[in-house]
């Protein structure tokens, strides 16, 4: 039991990660002005400026994406010093179920409520890219991980007591 807590431990700072580097990739495709324009999650999550036709348009911050980013990177930050502290395991699994249900209702959800595109000219087209579903399920397994992680170790102290 104890090697299932490590490796459940080892994989929970492995996904978490994992979907922290998600953000980093291709989250939703605009069609602007006849121009397709792919941008980051943390292009949205942070906001950014993009280029089409030589204008510069300032894209403004999704706070939903910046609150599933934030959340993410906490709980990733809490999976690595979680054998430091065993009162963190109980944290991960409740971040890690609020980010899980919060990635789901953006993957799941429509673009056009998640991604501003006021300041584009002429947009006809919002879509997600696969990445961003992926994350909500890299997430998933993340919390799943955290919770196994969690069951395990309060099974081995109470073996061992």
């Amino acid at each position: 039991m104890k090697t299932v807590n490590k490796i459940c431990r080892i994989l929970v700072a492995v996904f978490g990660l994992a979907s922290l580097v998600l953000f980093f990739t291709d989250f939703a495709t605009i069609i602007s002005g006849g121009k397709e324009v792919t941008l980051v999650g943390a292009q949205l999550a942070f906001g950014s400026k993009i280029t089409i036709d030589g204008a510069e348009y300032g894209m403004a911050k999704s706070a939903h994406l910046l609150l599933c980013f934030i959340l993410i990177a906490i709980s990733f930050l809490m999976s690595i010093f979680a054998h430091k502290s065993k009162k963190l395991r109980y944290a991960i699994s409740g971040f890690g179920i609020i980010t899980s249900i919060y990635m789901m209702v953006v993957a799941l959800s429509n673009a056009w409520s998640f991604v501003d595109v006021r300041p584009l000219p002429s947009v006809t087209n919002v879509v997600y890219t696969p990445f961003v579903l992926i994350a909500a399920i890299v997430t998933i397994v993340f919390t799943i991980l955290a919770i196994a992680y969690l069951l395990s170790d309060d099974y081995i102290e109470v073996a061992e007591s």
